[in-house]
């Protein structure tokens, strides 16, 4: 197995991977066959592994060990990249990683803007709503598009930066959901995120 590990890392090391992710690479595959010896009694021929035995690993990684989706989906890359190499090197006929789809992931959810960004966004929406009032009193018209449209943007950016609403939630109210006095105001969510 050692001859096998060293012919692997000299792979990935002309291929001209990091030495971090030769580290990762050969570190995956070794607790991979640790995991196969002891789980099937036999020793580890690369020959020897099958679609089930993967599918079996992946199963062991999230239940027995309990990690996250990127890291049992990084450990199952490192194991196609070993049998991409070994079914080059004529060790295997195929390589039984490909018949294994990937953990799926959540999506991140996104980041929030900060200080320095929300000036910025501020800024913007206060230029063109004094644009679109240029252009309504041109127009002597109080009821121009623009200004309708740039007012609205306005009030959809202060509900989103200041009172912490989402996208949806903000498409979701209605006229009657919101109550505006002079120094204060309320609203009434009714989609918040996971039903709140």
């Amino acid at each position: 197995m050692t001859d096998l590990l060293d012919r692997f890392r000299a792979h990935l090391e002309s291929a001209d991977r990091s030495p971090r992710t030769v580290d990762i690479r050969l570190r995956d595959l070794s607790a991979f066959v640790a995991w196969f010896e002891q789980s099937t009694g036999k020793p580890f021929e690369p020959v020897a592994v099958t679609p089930p035995d993967v599918r079996d690993y992946r199963a062991y990684l999230q239940t027995v060990k309990g990690l996250k989706p990127n890291t049992v989906n990084r450990a199952l890359s490192s194991l196609s990249v070993f049998f991409t190499w070994a079914q080059g090197e004529g060790l295997v006929a195929t390589n039984p990683c490909r018949a294994v789809r990937p953990v799926p992931q959540q999506p991140r959810p996104p980041r929030r803007l900060d200080r320095k960004e929300q000036a910025v966004l501020r800024r913007a929406v206060q230029e063109v709503l004094q644009l679109a009032e240029l252009k309504a009193q041109l127009a002597h018209d109080p009821h121009h598009p623009a200004l309708v449209r740039a007012r609205r943007d306005r009030a959809l950016l202060a509900l989103m930066l200041d009172a912490g609403l989402r996208v949806g939630e903000v498409c979701a109210l209605r006229l009657d959901d919101v109550a505006l006095n002079d120094r204060s105001g309320h609203i009434v969510v009714r989609s918040g995120k996971r039903g709140k």
